[in-house]
């Protein structure tokens, strides 16, 4: 068989997510050869050309009658198909043509958006609701090149099927903090590393910035946003937020990790390999994430930070009116 698709190095998310929630589908069930298409503009790698010399005329007689979204995204789609195949044309060898990237996939898991580093998302969960609202702000990411490891320890197993365009991947926990962050640090894949608890929120750009300052800086290890720690109440399955209480956003100082656990785990992001011989302490039932921060710094782990405000922090009471010393 045969499955064309957005080529992985599409700019649109939109595209990249089709592309990820077919493979990801087809997964272990099918198997054939890929034609990854281009839209916009000339992609790189291709290894197929296909004539269109023949029909050139028809496709762009077929893209004259949207005219309404060329007006849209003010954009003149004819004359762009016009010139995007006379150049692959002249690549192929032929008046007019496609280019394609050929790939004959054997249904095992590849990642075919290796040209964009992927993040591993660990999460932990008991509780449905709360789960929705994490994931529900990884939908919105900016940076869409990352995986999901939902660590469960819920009673009953939880409907994903919400979150299908994730590329998402259910674990089997316990009810172990530190337990259930080495179980998804074993599953992930990715070369960076974050940390999502059920009860907290990621805005948008939190991966963008972070992963950002990442690249741009070789010799950091991990980064972290600022945060707003946000009063919310919770009634049956909806959350409210109630107030913000505080922005917080300082500059990085070890002193000042050591005299609390000031910097929340989602609100960072890790190289994957500082966790190869690192674990989280088992034996510990809270501050798992501020003593791991605590050894790293003790090991002269290079911190970073980022001058934006890149998550929540959600703190919860059963009262509609709120201040921080009642919570």
């Amino acid at each position: 068989g045969q499955i064309l698709l957005p080529h992985p190095s599409e700019e649109h998310p939109d595209h990249r997510r089709v592309t990820r929630g077919l493979l990801k589908a087809l997964e272990g069930e099918w198997e054939g050869e890929l034609l990854f298409y281009e839209t916009e503009r000339p992609l790189d790698p291709v290894n197929y050309y296909f004539d269109t010399s023949d029909v050139l005329e028809k496709q762009l007689n077929a893209m004259a009658a949207h005219q309404s979204q060329s007006q849209v995204q003010k954009k003149d789609y004819v004359e762009q198909l016009r010139l995007f195949s006379r150049l692959r044309g002249v690549a192929g060898g032929y008046e007019a043509a496609e280019a394609y990237l050929q790939y004959e996939w054997d249904g095992q898991y590849e990642n075919f958006f290796a040209a964009r580093p992927l993040i591993s998302v660990i999460v932990r969960s008991d509780d449905l609701p709360f789960l929705h609202y994490s994931l529900s702000s990884l939908l919105f990411q900016r940076y869409d090149q990352f995986e999901v490891l939902v660590v469960w320890f819920g009673s009953e197993r939880p409907d994903l099927e919400p979150f299908n365009q994730l590329d998402i991947r259910l674990l089997e926990g316990k009810a172990s903090r530190s337990y259930n962050l080495n179980l998804g640090l074993d599953a992930a894949r990715g070369e960076y590393i974050a940390f999502l608890d059920h009860d907290d929120v990621l805005y948008p750009g939190h991966f963008a910035d972070l992963l950002s300052e990442l690249q741009a800086q070789p010799t950091l290890d991990l980064v972290y946003g600022g945060y707003r720690l946000v009063g919310c109440r919770r009634e049956g399955n909806q959350v409210y937020r109630q107030q913000v209480f505080e922005e917080i956003n300082q500059v990085w100082s070890p002193q000042r990790l050591l005299l609390g656990n000031v910097i929340p785990i989602h609100s960072l992001l890790f190289r994957a390999g500082l966790f190869h011989g690192n674990r989280f302490d088992e034996a510990l039932e809270a501050y798992e994430d501020w003593d791991m921060l605590a050894r790293f710094a003790g090991s002269n782990k290079h911190f970073g930070h980022v001058d934006t405000l890149s998550c929540e922090y959600r703190i919860y009471s059963q009262k509609g009116d709120q201040n921080i010393d009642e919570i």
